[in-house]
């Protein structure tokens, strides 16, 4: 019965895990690398700030 519960858990986990694993591999790939331009057209706020940060492109978005 032990076994049963904790093989569970596993399986409910398992996409979670396989998510996380996933996303990494997309975003360490160079597969659409072209698309590493930021979002806002590294427009600025008036206290010189980026709108959406430094780090938020559309490959970013595209991978979620």
């Amino acid at each position: 019965m032990q076994l049963t519960l904790v093989l569970g858990m596993y399986v409910t986990l398992l996409p979670v895990i396989l998510a996380g694993v996933l996303n990494m591999v997309f975003v360490k790939s160079t597969f659409l690398n072209g698309m590493k331009h930021s979002m806002d057209g590294k427009r600025l706020l008036s206290d010189n700030r980026r709108l959406f940060g430094d780090n938020k492109t559309w490959k970013g978005f595209w991978g979620w």
